[in-house]
């Protein structure tokens, strides 16, 4: 039986929402921001070690395959979080520095994640964005 390939893309990018929806805490928020990439706000995550945590569990979220329309399809995540002061309001530039913390990932190989810290040194107040 042949699949149709809008019908797998649908039914995997639902797939993902709900793993994706799974690591995340009532707080947190994740959108879709086009093909295959997502983003999230991780309010309360406030430290390095705490951002890798959850990089790591988001990965480890897709190690078991997806079962879409009969087959079972294998994923690999790349993650690239930044850690950045609470006052922070350029979008923009957040953005820019998740986006390289992303090709960091994808170049380190599959599953992986990788962060950047844009606080100031000696800063306190943070929020992750991934």
């Amino acid at each position: 039986m042949a699949t149709n390939s809008l019908s797998i893309k649908s039914s995997s990018l639902v797939a993902v929402a709900e793993r994706l929806r799974a690591c995340l805490r009532s707080e947190d928020v994740a959108a879709r921001l086009a093909g295959d990439e997502f983003a999230m706000v991780l309010p309360s995550v406030t430290s390095q070690s705490e951002m890798l945590a959850m990089g790591q569990r988001i990965v480890s979220a897709f190690d078991a395959p997806l079962y879409l329309e009969g087959e079972s399809w294998r994923l690999s995540v790349s993650v690239g979080m930044v850690l950045r002061p609470v006052d922070c309001t350029d979008a923009t530039e957040l953005m820019r520095c998740a986006d390289e913390a992303m090709y960091l990932a994808k170049n380190s190989g599959k599953g992986r994640v990788s962060t950047i810290d844009v606080r100031p040194p000696d800063s306190g107040d943070t929020q992750v964005a991934a």
